[in-house]
């Protein structure tokens, strides 16, 4: 099996690729150096008109420092998933869709069917959703599950975790 990489999961939704994760933290260091240079010039000059971009790209870093803990915690807890998965190969539907009005696009829930040990098993996204996190799906709702819609996919299954994750 060629190595291929988990583009979603069922309790997460869409993951972070490679290539965004290195721009959040290029994002991260461009507003540190920023705000930093903004503060040497605002204490250098007198001019307290910068500690407001001081402010701004501070609180941008701390965004963007926030989403790199979030999605690090969401991608180490995916290598703990992948150590006993199991490669199967699934049939995915779309249970119900929504706009989402931030970005203007369609999102769907899904329900993914698949069989292991013989048994026919069901799992619906959103279902293992901590309510308590600041950045999560709506109700299982995410924009990349829209093209699964009645597709036969390529799934890795931890029974462990009873976690199902989506192969690219």
């Amino acid at each position: 099996m060629q190595k291929r990489r988990v583009v979603a999961t069922l309790a997460h939704g869409r993951v972070l690729s490679s290539i965004w994760y290195a721009m959040l933290i290029v994002w991260l260091i461009c507003n540190l150096v920023v705000a930093i240079a903004s503060l040497i010039y605002a204490t250098v000059h007198k001019d307290w008109l910068f500690l407001l971009g001081i402010f701004l790209c501070v609180g941008m870093a701390f965004l963007a420092s926030y989403l790199l803990i979030y999605y690090g915690k969401i991608n180490t807890e995916i290598k703990r998933w992948k150590e006993d998965a199991v490669l199967l190969e699934a049939t995915c539907e779309v249970v119900s869709e929504r706009v989402c009005y931030r970005f203007l696009e369609k999102e769907a829930k899904i329900i993914v069917k698949f069989k292991y040990d013989n048994k026919k098993r069901k799992c619906t996204s959103g279902e293992r959703i901590k309510k308590d996190d600041i950045v999560h799906m709506h109700e299982g709702h995410d924009a990349i599950f829209v093209k699964y819609d009645h597709c036969k996919i390529d799934i890795l299954y931890s029974p462990k975790f009873d976690q199902v994750m989506i192969l690219k």
